[in-house]
């Protein structure tokens, strides 16, 4: 055996093994129960593999019986894709795939199981392709090609929907004419989408418009997206300006070409919301912007910008909602601002395609307003892209919708037109669009009451509560014959359901210096027989009067009065004048002193009021005089003057007098209960020991 090897298991001793032996032994133990546990956990694991493709099988098993129950079953792609094989086992005839242009084409060939002869697909191409993360992909493979759009583009035959219901004819078109129309032949639902079902805010003057704005494009550091300031802006005031005039926020939208964008813009809403609750102290932000966070497909690489702004989750009936573009698609609102971002000399437009102009400018119903620079849009790189943005400016310029000068009108004044050039010139509440007077009608609905304010979108102004006119009406509670009439504005109606507020002034009939005010329904006689000035007769004593006039003068005079004290006239007193000097003297409180009347102890003096005399003076003496015990009058004690010898004897010191039954003196003070057993110490003959008086001689003791 080497020192480096492990003798035979039979002749094995631990004890004369070195330390690499020892080593070796323990590595050889741990092997081997790691092996043990390896084979254990493989047969546990094979055997929940087996448990939980049977739990699958059993579970599919299910599903299929649930779906052989019904004819039709709705499923997302995604879904669809993932229990391929269930698809398989109930062998669907038809697959209807709704938006089909933003499928994968992956992902659609999965939903394909041998057992269809029948695929439907709808969608639009022409709008925004399916979603890929990888670039590479979508640029050397086309997998941003959906099936629907590659066996379009390959002439398989399809039908075009060409009737649309959601865009006023002005904004639809722009799609069907141009050089290069998207749909050349879209059709408009006339009953639908007529003037009345799509107004047009009155303060616009076109339901179209391109606002040229030359401001060029900046890209913040670390980042590959574009923010354009001037045009955000634009777009907030605009939005703002709009819910000024009277436009719900709900019917407003903002889209943006980029994420950035679209974060600066919330940014921008959230610091100037203010206008829209000016009277509200809480962050108005969350409720006014929305992220559309249950819109859209969920396009882009997340929403980091997104989240820049936490705004509470209010219902759409109270939100301006800031979008991009592609989150947009699918969606739809009356009022749509979008802002394109890009605007520089090299004529650089990003991704801005075909597919997102399309998109961009087929959401509104009522309203659109573009935010872009002409130049930069028309003169881009793509030609395909130049031919469909050119095609699309030109119909706007045929028309007169490309300026850099924006025409608002007033809604209560369309004669009246203001400009905007820029964000600035966009009137807010402190810049009115226009000066005329408002001349609204006021909530108090009374002839004539018109607003007096310059004109003004905000209809709270013309509340009753901030009418001003002047009227005449009658208290409803006077009780005067015929009513008295008042004039006072007209916001402040609450006034006639208070008492009549009539006031006169009567003179006393006894002291004409007495002014006195009569109210409504008020007799003049009730009020000078209640005259609260105060009396100025002279009363028989030579006081005056201390009650009011409208009272009885007083038969007891009750002014306080000095008299000399009766019993000592050295002593002032103080008390009512009827009383007198023997009445006020009752109440001499000077202190004297009397001879204690008690008659303990020696003679004393005691100190009482003059009042009180000596012998309830006496009564209170708390002189320390010596009585005899009532008890033993042998004893002594002291105590207070006016308790007597009774108390005093209670606290009598003094060994008790009294002969208990054995002859012997009782051992308690005189103040204390006689004791009821002797414990004084005698001699007993009989066994010469000290012991208790109460113990009986003829005890034995060992």
């Amino acid at each position: 055996v080497t020192e480096g090897s492990l003798p035979p298991p039979g002749a094995l001793n631990l004890w004369a093994l070195n330390i690499r032996q020892r080593a070796l032994l323990l590595q050889q133990h741990l092997s081997s129960e790691v092996q043990v546990a390896t084979n254990a956990l493989e047969e546990a694991l094979a055997a929940y593999e087996e448990l939980c493709h049977e739990e699958r099988a059993t579970l599919e098993a299910i599903h299929l019986e649930i779906l052989k129950c019904h004819r039709l079953v709705g499923a997302t792609i995604t879904g669809s894709s993932i229990n391929s094989s269930l698809l398989q086992q109930w062998r669907p005839d038809v697959v209807l795939v709704e938006e089909a242009a933003e499928v994968l084409e992956s992902k659609q060939l999965a939903v394909l199981v041998e057992s269809v002869s029948h695929l439907i697909m709808i969608g639009d191409h022409q709008q925004l392709p399916p979603q890929v993360e990888e670039y590479t992909l979508k640029k050397d493979h086309k997998f941003d090609v959906s099936m629907m759009e590659r066996l379009i583009r390959m002439s398989l035959p399809h039908v075009s929907l060409h009737r649309q219901s959601r865009m006023h004819p002005a904004i639809s078109s722009l799609l069907r004419e141009g050089r290069e129309p998207l749909y050349p032949q879209l059709l408009d639902n006339q009953l639908a989408i007529c003037d009345t079902n799509r107004p047009k805010p009155d303060c616009l003057q076109h339901r179209v418009f391109f606002w040229d704005c030359k401001t060029h494009e900046t890209q913040p550091p670390g980042g590959t997206s574009y923010i354009n300031e001037e045009e955000a802006k634009r777009a907030v005031l605009l939005a703002l300006f709009l819910v000024d005039q009277g436009c719900e926020p709900s019917r407003i939208t903002i889209l943006t070409a980029y994420q950035r964008q679209t974060a600066l813009v919330r940014r921008l809403m959230r610091q100037n919301l203010q206008r829209l609750r000016p009277d509200d102290g809480q962050d108005a932000g969350g409720a006014y912007i929305s992220h559309g966070c249950s819109k859209g497909r969920g396009r882009g690489k997340g929403r980091r910008e997104a989240d820049e702004i936490n705004a509470a989750d209010q219902s759409k009936e109270e939100t301006i909602e800031v979008q991009t573009i592609d989150k947009f698609q699918g969606d739809e609102n009356d009022v749509v601002i979008v802002s394109f971002v890009r605007s520089n000399s090299e004529g650089l437009v990003g991704y801005i395609n075909q597919n997102r102009l399309c998109v961009a400018q087929s959401r509104a119903k009522c309203a659109m307003i573009i935010l872009g620079n002409s130049e930069c849009l028309q003169q881009q790189s793509g030609k395909s892209v130049r031919l469909f943005f050119a095609s699309f400016l030109d119909v706007l310029r045929s028309r007169g919708l490309v300026q850099e000068c924006m025409p608002l009108l007033c809604p209560r004044h369309p004669d009246v037109r203001h400009d905007i050039k820029t964000a600035a010139d966009i009137p807010d509440q402190d810049n009115a669009l226009c000066t005329e007077p408002c001349t609204a009608q006021m909530n108090c609905n009374s002839p004539g009451h018109i607003c007096q304010l310059p004109c003004h979108a905000a209809s709270s102004l013309h509340g009753q509560e901030r009418c001003m006119y002047k009227v005449k009406s009658r208290h409803y509670q006077c009780r005067n014959d015929p009513p008295h009439e008042y004039e006072y504005e007209c916001r402040d109606q609450e006034k006639i359901h208070r008492p009549c507020p009539f006031t006169e002034d009567v003179k006393c009939s006894r002291n004409e210096n007495h002014i006195l005010v009569r109210q409504c329904a008020q007799a003049a006689a009730d009020v000078i027989d209640t005259c609260h000035f105060s009396c100025d007769k002279m009363l028989n004593c030579g006081h005056p009067c201390q009650k009011t006039c409208g009272e009885s003068c007083e038969v007891q005079c009750k002014q306080a009065t000095t008299f000399a004290c009766v019993q000592n006239p050295q002593h002032e007193v103080v008390g009512p004048c009827f009383k007198g000097a023997a009445g006020a003297s009752t109440s001499c409180a000077v202190l004297v002193d009397y001879d204690c009347t008690s008659g303990h102890g020696e003679r004393h003096q005691v100190q009482g009021k003059c009042c009180e005399g000596a012998s309830r003076a006496s009564r209170a003496c708390k002189r320390a005089v010596t009585f005899f015990c009532t008890k033993f009058n042998q004893h002594k004690v002291k105590g207070p003057c006016c308790e007597g010898p009774d108390a005093a004897s209670k606290s009598c010191q003094a060994p008790c007098m009294e002969s208990m039954s054995c002859g012997h003196q009782c051992s308690k003070l005189c103040w204390q209960r006689c004791a009821t057993r002797c414990d004084q110490e005698i001699t007993f003959p009989c066994i010469r020991v000290l012991q208790g008086c109460a113990v009986a001689p003829y005890v034995s003791f060992h």
